[in-house]
């Protein structure tokens, strides 16, 4: 991403990656892991409806993935090891 900034004469700050959770998960992971990241997304969107109101730690949980959802369209909060382990917990959530 730097370089590709650097060749293009990019005139403002040079940044090491795009501050964008989706462009972020197209450029490590290519098409591919950003329609994966989509799907699994949307997988745990299906399992939060099913046991909505039932479970307030899964509210509490997608409560989160959706703060980080919007957080991340001006950040990569994914990209940061413990926030990436939290995901995860988050996502386990919703299936115990």
């Amino acid at each position: 991403f730097r370089t590709t900034q650097m060749q293009a004469n990019y005139s403002g700050e040079i940044l090491n990656y795009p501050h964008n959770i989706f462009l972020n998960f197209w450029l490590e992971l290519g098409i591919l892991g950003l329609i994966s990241f989509a799907w699994i997304i949307f997988l745990a969107y299906k399992q939060y409806k099913k046991s909505q109101g039932q479970n307030p730690l899964a509210v509490a949980a997608g409560v989160y993935i959706l703060i980080m959802l919007i957080h991340g369209l001006v950040d990569a909060p994914y990209f940061k090891n413990d926030l990436a382990l939290l995901f995860w917990f988050m996502i386990a959530i919703f299936y115990l």
